[in-house]
């Protein structure tokens, strides 16, 4: 079951933040964008759907913009395909098309073999060579943590879901769909908005230069957040 907190920022449009595997919601606690914000701070990929539209009827929220990171990309886009109504602007974060077979089960067997010195090398491989203020504070607030929370489980299940995904062109009429990638991504290279544009050819989409796959963290993601907001008013 997933559980949600708003966070009323003063703001009059409100943004979900969805984060991605191996993850939770602190990866956006550097997040400055202006939105309030809501945040998964219980996640299960089973039954989000369900809790995300209680939790927003009983908040009075009727529509959200949603920031999905990686694998809460996917989660976005299966959001999407029957509440285009609840939605503002969906933002693909660091989002693969789809994921090999070969390649899950062989994380698979990582984690089962010793789950730590994995993560840890997983977790490293979000920064780029440019970024190492966002390491250092990622390292400093959230690896420990990471490293001694994630259960395995909770990881497997992910992986499961992850090798059902699909990326698939959806109808999103009314839903203005943004796309963003790190220039310097090593998980979800940036050669995958090629095929992201043949899927949203409507869409917009930003590489960021020296980002890694957290390419939230750079001021320039909020320049793109503030201006597409912008253009909606």
């Amino acid at each position: 079951m997933s559980k949600f907190k708003f966070v009323d920022r003063g703001f009059k449009k409100t943004a979900l933040l969805i984060p991605g595997w191996a993850t939770d919601h602190r990866v956006f606690d550097r997040l400055n964008i202006k939105s309030n914000f809501l945040i998964p701070i219980e996640f299960s990929i089973r039954g989000f759907e369900f809790d995300l539209k209680a939790f927003m009827r009983k908040s009075g929220l009727e529509k959200v913009s949603i920031i999905g990171w990686s694998m809460g990309g996917h989660i976005a886009l299966d959001f999407l395909k029957n509440n285009k109504g609840e939605i503002d602007n969906l933002i693909l974060v660091s989002v693969r098309r789809r994921y090999k077979g070969e390649v899950i089960e062989d994380i698979k067997k990582s984690l089962k073999k010793n789950r730590r010195p994995f993560l840890y090398k997983f977790y490293e491989d979000f920064f780029s060579k440019n970024e190492a203020r966002e390491y250092d504070w990622f390292r400093k607030n959230l690896l420990k943590s990471y490293l001694n929370t994630m259960r395995l489980d909770g990881l497997l299940e992910g992986l499961d879901y992850l090798s059902r995904c699909k990326i698939l062109p959806v109808d999103s009429k009314g839903v203005k769909i943004i796309v963003v990638n790190g220039r310097n991504d090593s998980i979800v290279p940036a050669e995958e908005i090629k095929g992201l544009k043949n899927d949203f050819p409507q869409s917009e989409f930003f590489l960021i230069e020296g980002a890694g796959h957290m390419p939230f963290l750079n001021p320039q993601f909020e320049k793109i957040f503030e201006n597409n907001e912008t253009k909606d008013r």
